[in-house]
């Protein structure tokens, strides 16, 4: 793979968090199964598995985040009081 921009790199990660959103999603429909089905192992097993799957998704899109906006908030402040 050739380089990258941050931007490119960015849109990597953002795709990375839409397949996390996915994953969240099937993981709740199989929540809600489990808790109709008065499934408490498999209930407690995919609660864990959803807390894992948020946090992974939330590091994802704050390291996109992160990428998208890196030269916003990276250019260097004037020194006050001008050159010494």
């Amino acid at each position: 793979m050739g380089r990258m921009t941050l931007d490119e790199l960015a849109e990597e990660y953002f795709g990375a968090a839409r397949l996390q959103s996915r994953a969240i999603e099937r993981n709740r429909e199989k929540l809600a199964l489990a808790k109709s089905g008065r499934n408490a192992a498999e209930y407690l097993r995919l609660k864990k598995l959803l807390c894992t799957l948020y946090l992974q998704r939330r590091e994802i899109l704050e390291i996109a985040r992160y990428l998208k906006d890196y030269y916003k908030f990276s250019c260097a402040a004037p020194a006050k009081g001008g050159a010494a």
